[in-house]
C-alpha cells in the first residue's frame, strides 16, 4: 500500500558530510539555492500467498524514495564537487525559517552542475537527482 508522497517546494536543504564512523565531518553544505523541490515517497508492497491451508497476506518493509529537483546557480560548480560519492546526512527543512528537519543518510551520486536541460538565453538549466535513502527518516530539532 503506497503512502502519499511529501513534496516540499523551495526547502532549506543541508548536506552534512559523514566520516567513516558515520559522525559529522566539517560544516554542513547548504545547497538550498540549487533546489526547487524535494519529494519523499514511501512505498510498501502487500502480497497475498495462497497455500493449502488458506490465503495469507504479507507486507514488505516500507521503503522511501527521495527525488531532488533543482536549477543551476552561480555557486553550483563549487558547492557539489566536495560531496560527490561521499556519505552525507540529508537535513531537509520544510521552510528556510524551520527549526526542525527530516534527516536521513544518503550519498550524492553526481554533480548536477555537469548536467541538466539545455538552457536557452534567459532560461534556467534544470536537473533531477534520485538520492538513496540509506537510513530511517527521522525528525531532528536543529538551529
Amino acid at each position: 500500500m503506497p503512502g502519499k508522497p511529501l513534496i516540499i517546494r523551495n526547502p532549506k536543504l543541508l548536506l552534512q558530510l559523514l566520516d567513516a564512523s558515520g559522525a559529522p565531518s566539517g560544516t554542513a553544505v547548504d545547497v538550498s539555492s540549487d533546489v526547487r523541490s524535494v519529494e519523499l515517497a514511501p512505498s510498501q508492497s502487500i502480497d497475498s500467498v495462497a497455500t493449502f491451508v488458506g490465503t495469507f497476506t504479507t507486507m514488505a518493509d516500507t521503503t522511501i524514495d527521495c527525488t531532488v529537483e533543482g536549477i543551476l546557480s552561480d555557486q553550483s560548480r563549487t558547492i557539489w564537487t566536495t560531496l560527490i560519492g561521499k556519505p552525507v546526512e540529508v537535513q531537509l527543512y520544510d521552510r528556510q525559517d524551520s527549526t526542525e528537519y527530516r534527516a536521513f543518510e544518503s550519498e550524492i551520486p553526481f554533480d548536477p552542475s555537469l548536467f541538466g536541460t539545455d538552457d536557452a538565453e534567459g532560461q534556467v538549466r534544470e536537473w533531477s537527482m534520485e538520492l538513496p535513502v540509506l537510513s530511517d527518516v527521522a525528525w531532528v530539532t536543529g538551529a
